[in-house]
């Protein structure tokens, strides 16, 4: 389990394994997917939930590095995805 701290600017942060990175990416591929697929059923917008994720930043414990956690990583990701 990953510890959790106060960040410079005073919001939560999680110490995190480099795997994170990876698994950030399964979470970016799986958010563009899920969209793409519930477009084809639905005309209504649908949400992300994830209730495991942490902060909105963590830090990667081997290299000290700052980085967005997964409710960030997903919002992101779908915005994207949103027709212009």
């Amino acid at each position: 389990m990953s510890d959790t701290s106060i960040g410079e600017d005073g919001l939560p942060v999680t110490s995190v394994g480099a795997w994170t990175l990876e698994k950030h990416e399964r979470l970016r591929r799986y958010v563009g997917i899920a969209r793409a697929v519930r477009q084809k059923f639905t005309r209504t917008e649908a949400t992300y939930i994830d209730l495991y994720c942490g902060p909105g930043r963590s830090v990667i414990e081997e290299t000290g590095e700052t980085i967005d956690g997964s409710p960030v990583i997903a919002a992101r990701t779908g915005m994207r995805a949103l027709p212009r």
